[in-house]
Formats: structure tokens, sequence, C-alpha cells
């Protein structure tokens, strides 16, 4: 939550956000987990991959909520009550907000693929990391073709 409350100060300070440049840091943070879950390390560990599958995505649901909300209250916070210092602020807090939003679908699929395993086919943890790892490579790209398209148009 500390790393939502410090971006969301320090973006609003920024004269000129644009939200592509944010979606694209996004998408690429999202690649590299997921290169990092598919790795060998994680295939070949059971200590690191039992962690994948049954801690990581906790955080990452909780980081998908808790992080951009900071983000959002406090960009917001800081036009409101700094309007000419911090004028990013506005557009920070409605790209978090919708951010969030837009993240319920993937935190459902994360929580019952590879946090609760609720399909048979799903219950071995080496694919459960396979997928989350998958999600995250798929995701990220994703959101820098987003980032891509936002950017051609603006």
């Amino acid at each position: 939550m500390a790393i939502g409350a410090a971006s969301g100060y320090h973006l609003a300070s920024l004269k000129k956000l644009e939200t592509f440049k944010l979606l694209n840091v996004t998408g690429l943070l999202y690649d590299l987990f997921g290169v990092l879950i598919l790795s060998e390390v994680v295939a070949t560990s059971e200590k690191i991959r039992s962690f994948v599958v049954n801690h990581l995505p906790r955080i990452l649901i909780s980081a998908h909520f808790f992080v951009p909300m900071r983000m959002a209250v406090f960009g917001m916070a800081t036009f409101l009550f700094y309007r000419a210092a911090y004028l990013s602020g506005g557009i920070l807090a409605t790209f978090a907000t919708i951010f969030t939003f837009a993240a319920f679908p993937l935190i459902f699929f994360v929580e019952d693929v590879v946090l609760y395993a609720k399909i048979r086919r799903f219950r071995d943890p080496l694919t459960r990391s396979r997928i989350l790892g998958a999600f995250f490579i798929v995701v990220g790209i994703v959101v820098q073709l987003i980032a891509a398209i936002q950017d051609v148009f603006s």
C-alpha cells in the first residue's frame, strides 16, 4: 500500500503525465514477472513453485486492488489540495480507478484457476505455476498493446 501512496504522490507532481507511459511500464512489469515465474528456477524448485502457486496469487490480488486505489486516493488528494503544483493528480486518479476495476475479472481468474484450482485439470502445482506465468505475459502484452494504441492516437 505504501508503494501506491508514494507513487501516487510522485506521479501527481509530474507536469504532463501521459497514461500510455504508465501502461507501458505496467505491461513490462507483468512481462518480467511472467518470465521469472516461467523460468527454470521455478520449474525445478518445489519450494519456490509452492510459493508461486500458494502465496503469490494472494499478493497479486492484494496488489491489483490496493496499489492502484492508493495511487488514486493520493493522486486526487494532492490534486485537490495543491492544484497548481500537482496538475497530473486528476489524470492519475482516473487512470488508477479504471485500472483497478478493469483488473477484477483477472483477479477472479487467478483466484479460481491458480490459487484454489477449482478445475481438477489444474490441480498440479507445475501446471498452476505455468498458467500464472502465462497469465502475466499475456496481460503484460495486452496492456502494452493498449499503451501503443493510446500513444498512436494521442
